[in-house]
């Protein structure tokens, strides 16, 4: 295996809050019963019919798409094209085959690949959705004007993320403070249209449904693969503090952003 995609392989399991690389042959079956994965395709449609971003003539990029929810949810909603991009094989099959199921499978064109490369072919979009994917180019900074190239003059990005509340003395590796996080969008050229925030409520509610699936497809890869338990209760451990740190921690929220610049 080459080191290029031992880089993207690391990046994907990161993205998906997996520390041991080991995991990542395993993900596509611990995930398998999750289509909707981090940034929620409802918020997205929402959003964009909110301010009447998107039209039939318009283009859409979904970058770590996942198993292609929100692009999907774009495309049934708006009918206009979306692409997907992914870095895990498994997930750009599942969104094909949605599109399929959905019946926009000539909007959406999924494929898989490391969006830190592909970013710089994709021009001329009229929106990109970053959802949850983390911090793959490396800090928010380089990720913000990343993505502000792949708009047009006055383009919209969708971006779900997470801050620091300002009141709290936190020093973390992934996430601003707010005030800091603003200034970071304000120099990459994004202005603030709307911020939806997740309550504790809404965030406990996903905790409850997702994690009982997560934990059921681990403890069937406990039976199977007993030498290697402990691999798999480490990530539901990370799983657990991950939800424990967007409850206590930060606030995640969705920003939709214009590009001015």
């Amino acid at each position: 295996m080459t080191n290029q995609n031992n880089d993207l392989r690391a990046s994907v399991a990161a993205s998906l809050s997996a520390a041991e690389m080991d995991i990542y042959e395993y993900l596509p079956y611990i995930l398998q019963d999750l289509w909707e994965m981090g940034i929620s395709p409802q918020v997205v449609v929402e959003l964009i019919e909110r301010h009447r971003l998107l039209d039939s003539c318009s283009k859409a990029a979904d970058l770590g798409c996942g198993k292609g929810a929100a692009a999907i949810g774009i495309a049934r909603q708006l009918g206009c094209k979306v692409i997907g991009i992914d870095g895990m094989p498994e997930f750009i099959q599942t969104a094909k085959a949605k599109s399929l199921e959905y019946g926009v499978s000539e909007l959406c064109s999924f494929s898989c690949g490391d969006v830190r490369e592909r970013i710089g072919g994709l021009k001329d979009f009229d929106l990109a959705v970053w959802g949850s994917v983390g911090s793959i180019f490396g800090s928010a900074e380089k990720t913000l004007n990343a993505l502000a190239g792949c708009l047009k003059p006055q383009g919209f990005l969708i971006y779900d993320d997470g801050y620091i509340p300002e009141d709290r003395n936190i020093i973390s590796p992934l996430y601003l403070k707010r005030s800091e996080l603003v200034q970071t969008m304000a120099s990459a050229g994004f202005k603030i249209l709307e911020e939806h925030n997740f309550s504790a409520e809404h965030l406990k509610n996903a905790e409850n449904g997702m994690q009982s699936l997560i934990i059921r497809r681990c403890q069937e890869l406990i039976e199977q693969y007993p030498d290697k338990a402990d691999l798999f209760r480490q990530y539901i451990s990370a799983q657990a503090e991950e939800w424990r740190e967007m409850q206590d921690e930060i606030v995640c929220v969705t920003f939709l952003l214009q590009r001015v610049q």
